[in-house]
Formats: structure tokens, sequence, C-alpha cells
């Protein structure tokens, strides 16, 4: 097992280094966030707390019944992040079902994403929102995972849950997840949410033709999008909807995951730019979406320099590299 403490970056993110089983990657995360994981748990209400401590939750505990089932690492790896933060794992299981975004709980993995062809090669984003309870405060950590026997990666994540919101790995496959509104349907046959294959796909794949197959065949509930890119130049977009799957292509070089008329607006602000680079992509991501909405962080991830660049709704950035 690899000890994590916890660094800070520019706009006080924590810098966390995970390394080992699954369960040693939880721990050094919640060791090394300790202090905003049992925040995330006191926001609960009290009586969920107590009910998602008894297995009452019917949602929560099929989400993590399903989870142990067909993601065997995060779920492992969730029990350690409880351990680390000295929180209970039933809570965290909590936090997660949230992201399978079928009620109306704020989810974390809801933003808009971004593919597009750069001056050095595929260029994946995805907007960043800023939790309303956490004004001023930079909640997301930048954490590097070094799983044993399986690729090490540089992410984007929330202290309390274990997918990434986006990442990029060492062989270069870059994933940007984003969470969809779900209706019911989207959990018929599965509780485990999407979001998980952001990991998954890390972990394992060292190409967008791999990281394709691995989404096709693994069960996951809730609607999602991920963006896929890699260090070769290919690239693709999985639309997950319950069992359903669905692969595009970029079109004239650029692809966007969000709703329709929004979609066309950040495909023209991409198409405008002369030389589309990460501070650039970062910059459209991060404007307000519209007159009166706050400002938003953004994260780019580019697959040639196995690099990803995080940029904070005041402007300030940090960058870092999936493997020294």
């Amino acid at each position: 097992m690899s000890g994590a403490e916890g660094a800070r970056a520019p706009g006080d993110v924590a810098v966390v280094a995970c390394a080992g089983a699954p369960r040693d990657l939880g721990a050094d995360q919640g060791r090394a966030a300790r202090e905003a994981v049992r925040a995330a748990v006191a926001a609960l209400e009290p009586a969920r707390r107590l009910r998602l401590a008894l297995g009452a939750e019917r949602g929560a505990a099929r989400c993590a019944r399903d989870a142990l089932r067909h993601y065997p690492h995060a779920s492992e790896r969730l029990a350690g992040l409880a351990r680390g933060a000295g929180v209970g794992r039933a809570a965290l299981g909590g936090l997660l079902a949230r992201e399978l975004a079928a009620g109306s709980e704020p989810f974390a993995g809801a933003g808009e994403g971004v593919g597009a062809d750069g001056a050095g090669g595929p260029l994946l984003a995805r907007s960043l929102a800023l939790p309303a309870a956490a004004p001023g405060a930079a909640p997301w950590l930048v954490r590097h995972s070094a799983p044993e026997h399986d690729w090490r990666s540089v992410e984007v994540a929330l202290p309390w849950l274990v997918p990434a919101l986006a990442g990029v790995n060492e062989r270069g496959l870059a994933v940007v997840g984003v969470v969809r509104r779900a209706d019911s349907g989207a959990l018929r046959a599965c509780a485990a949410p999407a979001l998980l294959l952001v990991q998954e796909c890390l972990q394992r794949c060292d190409g967008v033709a791999k990281a394709l197959d691995w989404c096709e065949r693994r069960p996951s509930g809730g609607a999602a999008a991920l963006l896929l890119a890699d260090a070769a130049g290919d690239a693709a977009l999985v639309a997950l909807d319950g069992e359903e799957r669905r692969v595009e292509r970029p079109r004239d070089g650029l692809f966007a995951c969000a709703e329709p008329p929004r979609a066309a607006e950040l495909a023209k602000r991409c198409a405008a730019r002369a030389a589309l680079d990460a501070d650039a992509l970062a910059e459209i991501l991060a404007a307000p979406p519209g007159a009166g909405d706050r400002a938003r962080a953004a994260v780019v991830l580019e697959p040639a320099a196995r690099a990803l660049a995080l940029r904070l709704p005041d402007g300030r950035r940090l960058r870092a590299h999936a493997a020294p």
C-alpha cells in the first residue's frame, strides 16, 4: 500500500496520490480528503443517513449490489475510501447512487462535454459546475491513480466519489463522463451508475477501440455520455441510456454533449477559433452558459501529452500528467 498526503495546488485544489490494490487506492483518497468526505456525508439529512446505514433505502441498496456485481474493483475502492475517511460505507454508497440521476437530488456528474481536433491532436473537455453549497471553494481533486497491474492515470474527481469525472491514462486514452437526467426505465436492468465506466476505461484500456468494446459489454444504469479520445487520434462518444448504447463519431472534427441548442453553440465557438488549444477550449467550457449564471471550472484532456489541464472559476490553472 502507498500512503498519500493531500498536497495543495493553486486555488486550493487538493492533489492526491493513490496506489495499490483497490482498497488501498480508496484508503489513500479517504485519508487525503478526509475533511471533504466527512463534510459531504454530514450534509446528508440525518434521517437519510440512518436509512442508508440500515439498508432501508432501496435505490441505494440496489446500486451497491449492482456495483459489487459488475464493478467489484470500484466497490472495493469505495470500501477503502470509507475506511480512510472514517465514514460509513453505506453513506458513500448513497452519494454514489445520486449519479444515477433518476431523482430530484443534485448529481456531481452533470455538465457539458466537447471533443475537438486541436493543434497537437484530439482534445476532450468538460465543464465543472461549482456546487451551491461551496461558493468560493474548489471541491475537486486532481487524483493520480496507480492501480496495481493496470494503467496509471491522472483525473479530476470529487473527494467522496470513486469514479473520476474526467481523466487520461499513461497509454494516452482520455475519458470524460457526463451524467444526464434519466427516467426510471434506465434503471430497469442495472443500478450501477454509468459514471463508473470512466474509471474502468482508464484503468483497463489503452485506446478508444478497447474502451468502446468495454462500454458496450458492461452493464450500467442511468443515462450518461462518455467522450473518448486517444493519442493515435481516434475519438468517439458513447451515449448510454440503461441497456442502450449508441456510438457517435466526430463530425468536422467536433462533437459535443449538451442540450441541442447549447451543443450547436459550443461547436460554433470551437470552430471559430483559428487555433484550438487546451487554454482556448477551457475558456469556452468555463464561460457561463447564460446571463446571470455562475462561473464554472473546466478540465481539458490532452491524450498525446498524457496531460490534464484544470481551469478554475477564477481563471487559475493547474496542469498534471498521467505518468512521470
